[in-house]
């Protein structure tokens, strides 16, 4: 048991020797070192002394669910917490959670993007898992730990190269025609059986989605008093998923435009459940659900894409697509009109315009066809980058203008790109 002082290079510790555990520190100069020395010598006098355990770094598990409850929880929309937690708990966890905090590796993220892609899982839930696990290791270095984050710059192993107009399968004019028309038979069978899947009919909840080109959520999320006929738009302020309300998916309120023939069916539906609530003895609820079942509750995702869809799509005729599908029918019918890009982004809630061309663009018709043909035109004739002499051809050499303008050219050189 003993405190002595050594010198280290240009620094000087102090190195305490007790129940046969050793520890040094550096101390600034000899005359410092020697006085901590002094104290701790006294300390150990007086037996009021004890070396440290070392903190125990947290494991990964034990980090990552302190940061779903203290901050995804609180800062996150509920259904994006639920989808930390589940891809945390599914992929990360079994693979690395019992792992120190500060020893894994790069490696490890690595591994656990080549295990999630054996899978076949897209590399839109790959970037969700990743992310999770980036944000929990800036917190944790924020918090003073003295780390690296391993899951930081992981862009190159995270870039999706498939093409995703590939997977774009709208619905043409005529198909659209087609769906409506099976689903007000299914309205009809349905109102015969005394047996109403959707209130107030299947057919309005299919024109809503192909004439406003929103999200299955937002439908579902869609109110009375989110309606304005005389403006004809409706706000969307809110998405049903996972059998709760929440924000849209950028957050934002946005109008969409109602078509007249979207706007005279709402107003007759509206009409008709103003009766059907006189009659019980209620008041019209402007925050009461446009679209419910039998029982008055929100309708199930699962089951509109599984079971409403997919019958009357048979109905019709039609190709199975997913509910999403009519999403991109919207915009693709829009810009077969020859609407603008911009009007696009707008109407689907769009973050960038950028998200929309790159999702959209290829649909605008012979776009580039037309930009090509203009090249037929022989009075094109650009003269900036045409110099003056191209145009009346003469190959003899001036030597005079060369002589004075430095070459061939004269005074006027080609420009040069």
């Amino acid at each position: 048991m003993g405190v002595t002082v050594r010198q280290k290079g240009s620094k000087w510790y102090v190195f305490i020797t007790h129940q046969g555990r050793r520890k040094a520190k550096a101390v600034g100069d000899k005359k410092a070192a020697q006085d901590v020395a002094s104290k701790l010598r006294a300390k150990l006098a007086l037996g009021d002394f004890q070396i440290e355990e070392p903190e125990r770094p947290p494991t990964f598990q034990e980090q990552a669910e302190r940061w779903l409850e203290t901050y995804a929880k609180v800062h996150c929309r509920p259904s994006t917490y639920d989808g930390y937690q589940r891809l945390l708990r599914t992929y990360a966890f079994p693979r690395f959670g019992t792992k120190p905090l500060p020893e894994v590796t790069r490696e490890d993220l690595k591994g656990l993007i080549a295990e999630m892609g054996a899978k076949n899982l897209s590399k839109s839930s790959i970037k969700l898992a990743v992310a999770p696990i980036r944000e929990l290791y800036n917190h944790a270095i924020d918090d003073g730990h003295p780390l690296q984050n391993p899951a930081a710059r992981m862009g190159r192993f995270l870039k999706d190269r498939a093409d995703h107009r590939l997977k774009i399968t709208p619905l043409t004019s005529e198909e659209v025609q087609r769906l409506l028309t099976a689903a007000k038979e299914q309205d009809r069978t349905r109102a015969e059986d005394r047996v109403r899947e959707v209130r107030p009919s299947v057919s309005m909840f299919l024109l809503c989605a192909v004439r406003t080109g929103l999200r299955l959520g937002e439908v579902l999320g869609l109110q009375w008093g989110d309606l304005d006929f005389a403006g004809r738009f409706i706000e969307v302020r809110r998405q049903f998923t996972k059998g709760r309300l929440d924000l849209t998916k950028s957050g934002k309120i946005r109008r969409v435009d109602m078509s007249r023939q979207l706007s005279e069916a709402f107003r007759q539906a509206q009409e008709i459940r103003g009766a059907e609530l006189a009659i019980e003895g209620r008041e019209f609820d402007p925050d009461e659900p446009i679209f419910r079942n039998g029982a008055g509750h929100r309708l199930d995702p699962s089951r509109v894409s599984k079971t409403i869809l997919r019958r009357c799509l048979l109905v019709a005729d039609l190709r199975q697509i997913r509910f999403h599908d009519l999403r991109h029918t919207f915009a693709s019918l829009l810009l077969a009109n020859r609407e603008s890009l911009v009007y696009v982004k707008d109407q689907l809630g769009h973050h960038s315009i950028q998200i929309t061309v790159d999702t959209y663009g290829h649909l605008i018709p012979g776009a580039n066809k037309a930009a090509v043909d203009k090249l037929d035109t022989t009075t094109i004739c650009n003269p900036r980058a045409t110099p003056r002499q191209m145009l009346t051809p003469d190959f003899s050499v001036n030597h005079e203008k060369e002589s004075v303008g430095g070459g061939v050219w004269g005074s006027n050189p080609p420009t040069r790109y």
